[in-house]
């Protein structure tokens, strides 16, 4: 019982050593950052027209631009994982060497709840626009803060798994501001553009706060 009990301690820290120096959530940050800024874009009007106008004209280049894109974001992640890998061997961040993480950190259940709270949503919100019982910019915008209320249940969980309280302080900060993009005025591009930003600047706090945190036990800061 007391071996099973210490493998469990073994397991939860080993799977904490990803997290506990704040660099992931620099990492996830920038994804925010990145993909709520390239959302306000492709929904704006200019980047529509300029959309229809090459696909109509070249549809090819349209393709070739759009994996190209996909591509770019593929590697700037992976290079993104060797850098904070590199930065923990130089630093001797808790370094155990270059662990990966699991593929989910919480249980299917939550991550299920969390997608059917998106699609449950968007159906009760067509289902209401149809009725007139919604404005339509209002179901446009209900897209985005759904999706930020799953990531809000997500990161809690995580961080109720993992055992770290900026997690689930940062899931219910990033619940609440991502339940009040219901009522502000926002296109859906504007929508997830303040998406990405607020989860953005959520994650940099909480990174700043963890790193700061450990460079201060290594005696850095």
């Amino acid at each position: 019982m007391e071996t099973e009990a210490n493998l469990d301690k073994l397991t939860l820290k080993t799977r904490r050593l990803e997290y506990q120096d704040g660099l992931f959530d620099f990492l996830l940050a920038s994804m925010f950052l990145v993909l709520g800024g390239m959302q306000y874009l492709f929904f704006s009007k200019v980047f529509l027209s300029w959309f229809i106008e090459i696909r109509l004209a070249n549809p090819e280049l349209l393709l070739i631009g759009s994996i190209g894109v996909v591509a770019l974001l593929i590697l700037l992640l992976a290079g993104s994982r060797m850098g904070i890998n590199a930065l923990r061997r130089r630093l001797k961040l808790n370094y155990k060497g270059d662990v990966r993480p699991l593929h989910r950190q919480v249980g299917w259940q939550v991550q299920v709840g969390a997608a059917a709270l998106i699609i449950i949503g968007v159906i009760v919100g067509a289902v209401l626009f149809a009725r007139g019982s919604i404005p339509e910019d209002f179901l446009v915008r209900s897209i985005p803060a759904l999706a930020g209320i799953a990531t809000a249940i997500a990161l809690t969980a995580m961080g109720i798994s993992l055992g770290f309280k900026r997690y689930i302080l940062a899931g219910i900060a990033g619940g609440l501001f991502s339940t009040l993009l219901f009522w502000l005025p926002l296109g859906m591009g504007e929508g997830w553009g303040w998406l990405g930003f607020g989860w953005g600047i959520l994650l940099i706090i909480t990174g700043s706060w963890t790193f700061h945190k450990a460079l201060k036990e290594r005696g850095d800061a």
